[in-house]
């Protein structure tokens, strides 16, 4: 796309049914989501999951979200782009070891093919 003023973005999308409903919207190129220091259906653990304060919980993880668009990504003639919002210097610092982790993962399958 050359006019980036035609870009479509999905604005905060903090659910797995909001995720693939970006997804499955061809009109949508950008998908933009906010990240807290929260729990999956309010149990477990603290980690990054897909939220906007004052949320403390979400149904998917950081991980789960990056990692389904990458799929989407490698499976599709299209491709959507990812907007990260962290909303506290902690779920971020906490999420580095993830984004290392995936960014090692998408790095390697493009190296093979």
């Amino acid at each position: 796309m050359t006019d980036l003023t035609k870009i479509k973005w999905a604005h905060a999308v903090n659910t797995e049914f909001q995720l693939n409903e970006a997804l499955n919207d061809d009109n949508i190129d950008i998908i933009e989501a906010d990240i807290i220091l929260g729990r999956i259906n309010n149990s477990g653990s603290l980690q990054p999951v897909m939220g906007h304060p004052p949320m403390q919980s979400s149904d998917i993880t950081l991980n789960d979200f990056l990692l389904k668009i990458f799929e989407f990504n490698r499976n599709s003639v299209i491709s959507k782009g990812v907007k990260l919002d962290f909303k506290s210097i902690e779920v971020f610092e906490s999420s580095v070891n993830i984004l290392d982790q995936l960014w090692e993962k998408v790095s390697s399958i493009q190296n093979v093919t």
